[in-house]
């Protein structure tokens, strides 16, 4: 009768002290919505239309050789693909692969995709990132973020 009564002692014990949080201690999550330092952030609000999930291989094709075109070298202009694909919407993504690197006047483009049903917001969002991204200080930050999805979601 002792033991199951010490026994039933204990098991409280612990349960106190773990809804306390002094076994299991609580791990906090850093708000997605609080504002942080970067420069730029345009990561997608909405997940279900994220570029990031979504299987854009040839967009990724032209948005690397346009950057290329563009007198970047491979390893940045991979990078550009990885961030503007991770942090995009799936239409900012595609609207950034056709609007990326074009020397000439970009409004009949513009108007173009805007006629096509993309929004002013996305078109303005992809060029934005297109002009800001590789100068902004925490590229390097950004592009490691962006590679380490790509890398434990492949898997």
């Amino acid at each position: 009768m002792r033991r199951r009564h010490k026994i039933l002692i204990t098991l409280c014990g612990f349960s106190t002290l773990a809804a306390l949080g002094f076994i299991f201690p609580k791990i906090t999550v850093p708000d997605a919505n609080a504002a942080s330092a970067q420069t730029l952030s345009a990561i997608s609000t909405s997940e279900s239309n994220a570029a990031r999930d979504a299987s854009t291989f040839q967009l990724d094709k032209t948005l690397e050789a346009s950057c290329r075109k563009s007198g970047q070298t491979g390893a940045v202009c991979l990078c550009v693909t990885y961030v503007m694909k991770y942090e995009l919407s799936l239409k900012e993504y595609s609207a950034a692969t056709r609007l990326y690197g074009e020397q000439t006047n970009r409004e009949p483009l513009r108007t173009q995709l805007y006629d096509e049903g993309y929004q002013m917001a996305e078109i303005e969002t992809a060029l934005k990132m297109e002009r800001d991204l590789i100068q902004n200080i925490d590229f390097a930050e950004r592009c490691a973020n962006a590679k380490a999805y790509y890398r434990t979601t492949r898997r």
